[in-house]
């Protein structure tokens, strides 16, 4: 009988062990998922805030320049392409807001 109780012990302390390593790479799991989702977030903020930190500016001359060496230009035609269906879905879009305020206005 001392023999089943020893062993019965053995395999309780190798479930609890189990337990406890499933409960740390549980919380490891969580940890990252929480930091990831953080650093995420202050990424965000950064880019509103302050978007010169990340190296994302619009200067509209640079904008004008890339325009003009781009569009229309032989071996640039899918640029030109994705940015007349980009001008086309903006000018859509903003007219479907015109009517959808004078409905709303009539």
């Amino acid at each position: 009988m001392f023999e089943i109780d020893v062993c019965y012990t053995r395999k309780m302390a190798n479930i609890s062990s189990s337990r406890s390593i499933f409960c740390f790479y549980a919380f490891q799991y969580l940890l990252t998922i929480i930091l990831l989702l953080l650093g995420e977030c202050i990424v965000c903020i950064i880019a509103v805030f302050w978007p010169h930190i990340l190296g994302i500016d619009v200067r509209p001359a640079r904008l004008i320049r890339a325009l003009q060496r781009s569009y229309a230009v032989p071996g640039r035609e899918q640029f030109t392409a994705a940015l007349d269906l980009a001008q086309t879905i903006v000018s859509l879009s903003s007219i479907e807001f015109k009517r959808k305020d004078i409905m709303l206005t009539c």
